[in-house]
């Protein structure tokens, strides 16, 4: 294939490929009108962050126990060690004693008030999922044409892609570069056909040098009015 021609190829395919772009942002924009589906997530997300933050207290307040529950026995064991034999000393390990066990009375009530709060959050958690999935699939459901369309858009996108790939392969380097040279200024469309004597981009008849140059297919002719590569189908 020639030079031309395989340049017209690509064209043609990333034509294709912008094509389904331009459509999947269209698409996107409609679909980011889920309003519902966005506030059963931040709802889910509210109850996520409570619940982390009750089982934070819930940790918390156990670690406590179990320190009020060690110190507790370092101190009672050491009492009836008989290694202290000051009253001072075991007078204050008995008030301490007792101190820690007033302690351990009270985390355990707070434990039992968060330990209750948690269930409530992991209910709501769970609700807030529920009705999450809920609204989410009615709104796939309503939205099941641009979601299907979505998919083939971007299946038939990376199908070209890779077809667009091998295209390039027998694409010249130096023909490359002249063909991106082009894209920006000719809208993408930096190759033309040339139909019987007249350019497909612009319209504008050649003359007979740029005809038999094109026929000949030898090297990248150019139109002589708009600039765009020449190429027989």
């Amino acid at each position: 294939m020639s030079q031309a021609r395989a340049l017209y190829r690509v064209q043609e395919i990333e034509l294709a490929v912008i094509d389904r772009r331009i459509r999947l942002k269209e698409i996107d924009s409609q679909l980011e009108d889920n309003a519902v589906v966005q506030e059963a997530q931040s709802q889910l997300d509210d109850a996520q962050a409570h619940l982390d933050t009750v089982l934070k207290q819930v940790k918390d307040v156990e670690n406590q126990i179990e320190t009020v529950v060690e110190k507790h026995k370092s101190t009672e064991s050491r009492l009836y060690s008989g290694a202290v034999k000051n009253p001072k000393e075991l007078q204050d390990m008995g008030k301490e004693i007792e101190s820690l066990t007033r302690r351990r009375e009270t985390l355990d009530n707070q434990l039992l008030d968060i330990m209750l709060e948690r269930d409530d959050a992991l209910a709501m958690k769970q609700l807030t999922e529920e009705e999450l999935a809920q609204v989410t699939d009615a709104w796939e459901m309503e939205h099941k044409d641009l979601l299907d369309e979505k998919n083939q858009l971007t299946t038939e996108s990376e199908k070209l892609m890779i077809q667009r790939k091998e295209a390039l392969q027998g694409v010249h380097a130096d023909s490359l570069k002249e063909y991106n040279s082009l894209r920006t200024a000719k809208s993408n469309r930096p190759v033309a056909i040339l139909e019987n004597k007249a350019c497909s981009a612009c319209g504008i008849e050649q003359n007979n040098a740029i005809i038999t140059a094109v026929n000949q297919d030898e090297r990248l002719i150019k139109c002589h009015n708009c600039g765009r590569i020449l190429s027989r189908r």
